[in-house]
């Protein structure tokens, strides 16, 4: 996905490439580890992003099975239905089994909690990069440089691909995961306005 974005002339930074989680082998912390120097949400302000894709492979209980898009709730939902559209032309089908009340258009919530500041983005990767328009709150508490860090924000938005406990979703994303990628890369060029 990286390198065909930066095919179509986009900057882009891997915000880890392996297993290793980016902050360092010694410093895994679920909850802390992302907001450390070079932890995934540092990242984002460090190389002043401007869109951030948070790619996973889901899984629960074997049985729930789709894709699933989530993205901010101040933002529009224009990228994450331009996703979902194209996710659906590759014959996936979107999580759209409990309808809730997240859920904005066909494979496509946002997921919220009720803060002190009123209602913020339940997902901590996209609340916590979108700068002072998603009141990103946990970075400072973490990381003591983070007053040197330019603190603009980037527009996010998280991917669930699948269930990988799912038998057939597993079976979908081992014959078409590259198809897949295309569909989120064909999907982000439509929605930077940039031709494909």
């Amino acid at each position: 996905m990286a390198s065909r974005l930066e095919e179509y002339g986009l900057k882009v930074k891997l915000t880890r490439e392996d297993e290793l989680d980016p902050a360092g082998e010694d410093n895994f912390n679920y909850k802390e580890s992302p907001y450390y120097k070079n932890g995934r949400v540092e990242q984002v302000y460090q190389h002043q992003g401007k869109y951030f894709i948070s790619n996973h492979l889901n899984a629960l209980d074997s049985t729930i099975s789709g894709f699933e898009i989530y993205s901010s709730i101040v933002a529009s939902n224009s990228w994450a239905e331009l996703i979902s559209e194209e996710l659906l032309k590759t014959g996936h089908l979107a999580r759209d089994s409990v309808n809730n009340e997240y859920r904005v258009s066909k494979g496509s919530d946002k997921r919220h909690f009720i803060g002190e500041n009123g209602k913020l983005d339940y997902y901590y990767i996209i609340r916590e990069t979108g700068g002072p328009a998603t009141y990103a709150s946990s970075l400072p508490l973490y990381n003591p440089n983070y007053t040197k860090v330019p603190n603009y924000g980037a527009e996010a938005i998280l991917i669930e691909y699948l269930y990988m406990d799912h038998e057939a979703d597993e079976q979908f994303w081992i014959d078409n995961w590259q198809l897949l990628a295309e569909a989120v890369i064909k999907a982000t060029l439509e929605y930077l306005g940039i031709n494909h």
